[in-house]
């Protein structure tokens, strides 16, 4: 064993000490906060790519589907209410 002061084992402890502070501040905290925030990046990319899916036309099951099926009732419904006022003689021109 090394044959040192004591001051001399507590500056060289403290010195390890400080050094692995100084890893764990500037290099482990940084990476461990990109780490989450990338976690957190693709979490939010994959339910954005769920929502946009929505907005694409598959047979009836997306949201795009729905509001064309309403679109093109509402187009049914509006005709008829036509009809109807002309038949009662109440259109508005």
């Amino acid at each position: 064993m090394i044959d040192w002061p004591p001051f001399v084992w507590i500056a060289v402890i403290a010195g390890a000490l400080y050094g692995l502070h100084l890893i764990i501040q500037h290099a482990i905290k940084p990476t461990w906060r990109f780490l989450v925030a990338l976690v957190k990046f693709v979490e939010a990319t994959s339910v954005l790519l769920d929502i946009a899916e929505e907005f694409k036309p598959n047979h009836g099951q997306s949201m795009r589907d729905v509001v064309n099926r309403i679109e093109y009732n509402q187009g049914g419904i509006t005709a008829r209410v036509e009809r109807i006022e002309t038949h009662l003689g109440i259109k508005d021109d």
